[in-house]
């Protein structure tokens, strides 16, 4: 007969909230995340230096690399967004390849072959000495950025307790935000030093892949290769003290009933492909309701804030003062991710979604009302509360929910399809933006209201109430 004293020295690790290890491999994937943030905004306050050569230190060795390159890249509005568009482009594309790259090679090899795109496209960007060449190296770090957000949340899932799914999938979130406040407050001491800074990105390449050493594959990945020995020796290190014989037992009949989940058409495959999980009758609904969740992340304009809140700051303010307040509106942004973590899990995502929408739709609304009535203080304050709202839904949500929508066999190409999808999104905004707010000023975050009042139908009719099953 067992002891009475085995279940409390090894606890079932179903009922576990957390290990170490599980919240080290996690950080460490997020530096993946911080990357695609740091990219996202690296170029927000030396904009006007890169493109309009407006430069106090023209001999600055940072910025010319000892005379060899030009102190900046002159170029028009429509080159900037092109520059910056071709991020998002990198992104799409990135977001296609992780797929089978996370599929073939696991989660863990390709976050760490992922990091070379990260490498190369940061030091191509810093070096730049034309337009073609930053849009190249901007162009690479987008590959690698779609792919992190695909890959680093399918990780992160896989690897996490039932209790801290939720909560650690919004570290996707809080690495892109942190990303993005890293390059805010840098750039805020060292902007005519940008070649560095673009730069910066090589650096947090070479220490997460060499960190990544020493993190797990997921035991998820592992079975549906067919390799349970490995699956279970890496969840028993990621489960460190706990006993994963009832875990790793329903990982195996998970596998079992997803094979028999998916119609006959699909029966041969391990792993439903990009088209499959558009053409099953069985998955096509969930892979819909994902890429609207990623969809509407991007389209209610929280890259034209990420990309050109110095711009609009300097409508109203000194370049100093913007950069300032710049560096402020994503300390606010951080905070709030942090402060909704332990609550998407207790609280219903979709509710989480629509107080989320809601909110951005009032505050891009009294953004124009500020901007018409010239109330500097009712722009400032609409800016502040519209990343709050979009840090307690919009922002992580969506990253942790798409697990909940997609089944495992369609969770590589279904969350693949969905970054798609937020990565075209984005690159619309991104590409769309400067040349529309040039035109109208703050006025087109109008448009970006009435495209979130369609997304809030959308959330409050499409979505099913989930919860995790936990």
């Amino acid at each position: 007969e067992e002891s009475p004293l085995i279940p409390s020295i090894r606890r079932n690790s179903k009922e576990s909230l957390l290990t170490g290890q599980v919240l080290f491999c996690v950080l460490v994937s997020s530096l993946s995340s911080f990357n695609t943030g740091y990219n996202s905004a690296v170029t927000n306050i030396p904009e006007d230096i890169i493109k309009s050569c407006i430069v106090d230190q023209p001999n600055s060795v940072s910025s010319t690399l000892y005379g060899l390159l030009p102190p900046c890249i002159g170029m028009s509005n429509v080159l900037w967004g092109l520059a910056n568009g071709s991020f998002a482009i990198g992104g799409l594309l990135g977001s296609f390849l992780a797929s089978p790259w996370a599929s073939r090679f696991g989660r863990r090899n390709a976050l760490s072959w992922n990091n070379l795109l990260f490498f190369v496209g940061g030091m191509v960007s810093g070096t730049s000495g034309s337009f073609w060449q930053l849009t190249l190296g901007r162009f690479l770090v987008g590959i690698g950025s779609g792919a992190a957000t695909m890959i680093q949340p399918l990780y992160n899932s896989e690897i996490s307790t039932d209790r801290s799914k939720g909560a650690l999938g919004s570290f996707t979130e809080i690495g892109i935000i942190l990303g993005i406040l890293a390059s805010q407050l840098l750039g805020l001491f060292f902007d005519r030093q940008w070649r560095i800074l673009l730069m910066g990105t090589s650096v947090v390449a070479i220490i997460c892949s060499f960190l990544l050493i020493f993190c797990q594959e997921s035991p998820s990945f592992l079975i549906s290769k067919r390799r349970t020995d490995e699956a279970e020796k890496e969840l028993k290190t990621l489960r460190k003290n706990l006993d994963i014989s009832e875990e790793f037992q329903s990982l195996l009949d998970s596998q079992k009933e997803d094979n028999s989940s998916i119609n006959e058409d699909f029966k041969g495959n391990k792993t439903l492909s990009m088209i499959q999980v558009l053409v099953n009758k069985e998955v096509r609904w969930q892979t819909f309701q994902a890429c609207g969740l990623f969809f509407a992340q991007m389209m209610i304009g929280i890259n034209a804030i990420v990309f050109y809140s110095t711009s609009i700051f300097r409508e109203t303010y000194t370049p100093r003062v913007s950069n300032i307040c710049t560096c402020a509106l994503f300390g606010v942004n951080l905070l709030a991710t942090i402060a909704a973590v332990p609550f998407i899990d207790r609280i219903n995502k979709r509710t989480l979604l629509l107080i989320s929408q809601f909110g951005t739709i009032c505050c891009c609304l009294t953004l124009v009302l500020g901007a018409h009535l010239q109330i500097s203080i009712l722009s400032i304050l609409s800016l502040g509360f519209y990343l709050v709202f979009f840090s307690i839904g919009l922002g992580p949500v969506p990253w942790s929910m798409i697990m909940d929508i997609l089944p495992p066999q369609a969770a590589s190409s279904g969350v693949g399809v969905a970054v798609a999808v937020n990565w075209l999104s984005s690159f619309v905004v991104d590409f769309a933006f400067p040349e529309v707010f040039h035109l109208i000023g703050s006025n087109s975050f109008a448009i970006f209201a009435g495209i979130g009042f369609f997304q809030f139908v959308f959330f409050y009719f499409a979505l099913k109430e989930i919860r995790l099953a936990s």
